[in-house]
């Protein structure tokens, strides 16, 4: 498969295609599983961002909560409360 590991899921298939002896279909059969593990990396590298997003933005807002606490100890104890 041009050097590109095939994920466990799609090996089965690969190989009943691969055994397959009408080539025509057996082309098209494999243009599509190849597809598919395409897809399944760009999910895999789309999931990964997001993680990654989410992780910062856990990390963003616990500073933005930090922060809003401590302004509002400054405003209590500027105010006298």
């Amino acid at each position: 498969m041009k050097g590109k590991p095939m994920p466990n899921l799609y090996q089965p298939l690969y190989d009943k295609i691969s055994q397959m002896t009408l080539s025509s279909e057996k082309h098209e059969l494999l243009v599509i599983v190849n597809g598919l593990n395409e897809k399944n990396k760009t999910t895999k590298d789309v999931l990964k961002l997001i993680r990654g997003a989410l992780i910062d933005l856990r990390l963003e807002i616990k500073y933005l909560v930090f922060d809003l606490e401590a302004t509002r100890r400054e405003r209590d104890k500027a105010l006298g409360k």
